[in-house]
């Protein structure tokens, strides 16, 4: 990992304008550079294995194996992917699947909300002729980032048609250039004027309908549909979305590693978002009536169910497949 790259390019410019560009970049000790994390054995490792709890993400963790084993031929072995857009109904998984992919690679990532989205400067920055200008998500993941190849997640990307201001602004406008190898290594930030290379990050987009992205925007990514989890995928989802829920809780030393064989049972029918939501809950309420004595376990009579999801796991309960 001792190949870098410039993602601050300052070729040419006075020591004046180096300034004001750094006081934005907020670098200079690094002069600009930043790291390339390499595709070694133990990432693609580490997808292979995500496979099995991630049974219907099987193509995108295909498709980031497949380049990761492409990376280990380049001369620095720095992992990238072109832009990919994962594209299916919401309650899936896709931004975990992602998120979990990053945090095996070890770099930075950082997530657009696009249905959220309320100016164009969140991704490009806002112009420089402004006293408190500041610059966008591209900008800021590098400078905060040791590595140029981090990831941004452009999460409900096909939400974000809804926020195109009156004045005709696209909220995604600096996107096109982005996802574009010809210009991305040229890409100016409204702040600072002057271009960064953003050509090493890695975009990944979700969205739960693709017919809404126009047509070009939608053809600067590789797309890929993530589908429902069923049959005998389901409980292994499961029981993965309860582990990352203690690890990130920091309560696995007090519950129970496994969920019962009725408990999955009962969890057949709802989505992994579902699955997280109701789980959390039954955590809570199992905390509840633990006397301390040993081991949380979650049981059925934990699950507080809605009506509109009490009607579902009823179906599944009385074996209608």
């Amino acid at each position: 990992m001792d190949l870098h790259t410039c993602a601050l390019k300052t070729d040419g410019f006075g020591e004046k304008n180096l300034k004001v560009i750094y006081s934005k970049f907020k670098d200079k000790p690094r002069c600009g550079y930043r790291y390339l994390m390499p595709a070694n054995k133990n990432f693609i490792k580490t997808i292979k294995s995500l496979k099995k709890t991630f049974p219907n993400c099987i193509e995108f963790l295909d498709f980031v194996e497949d380049f990761a084993c492409l990376s280990t031929y380049s001369a620095s072995k720095a992992f990238r992917l072109p832009p990919v857009l994962l594209n299916g109904p919401p309650g899936i998984g896709k931004t975990q699947i992602v998120k979990t992919v990053v945090k095996a690679l070890g770099v930075a990532y950082r997530q657009v909300d696009c249905g959220a989205l309320t100016s164009p400067a969140i991704l490009s920055g806002s112009a420089n002729t402004y006293a408190d200008s500041s610059v966008g998500i591209v900008c800021a993941t590098l400078r905060d980032s040791l590595y140029a190849n981090s990831f941004i997640l452009l999460d409900e990307i096909d939400k974000a048609r809804r926020n195109i201001s009156s004045g005709g602004q696209d909220m995604l406008g600096s996107l096109y250039s982005l996802l574009e190898p010809s210009s991305n290594s040229e890409f100016v930030d409204e702040a600072l004027g002057h271009p960064i290379n953003a050509s090493h990050i890695n975009f990944i987009g979700t969205c739960n309908d693709i017919t809404l992205l126009d047509g070009p925007m939608a053809s600067r990514f590789y797309v890929i549909n993530i589908g429902t989890v069923e049959g005998r995928h389901h409980r292994a989802v499961t029981s993965s979305i309860y582990e990352v829920l203690l690890e990130n809780s920091g309560y696995e030393k007090f519950f129970s590693q496994n969920l019962s064989d009725p408990v999955l049972s009962e969890l057949e029918a709802l989505s992994p978002r579902e699955i997280k939501t109701y789980l959390m809950r039954a955590m809570a309420r199992a905390a509840k009536s633990n006397k301390k004595t040993g081991t949380i376990k979650i049981d059925v009579d934990d699950f507080l169910f809605d009506e509109k999801i009490t009607s579902k796991v009823t179906e599944v309960a009385m074996g209608f497949y």
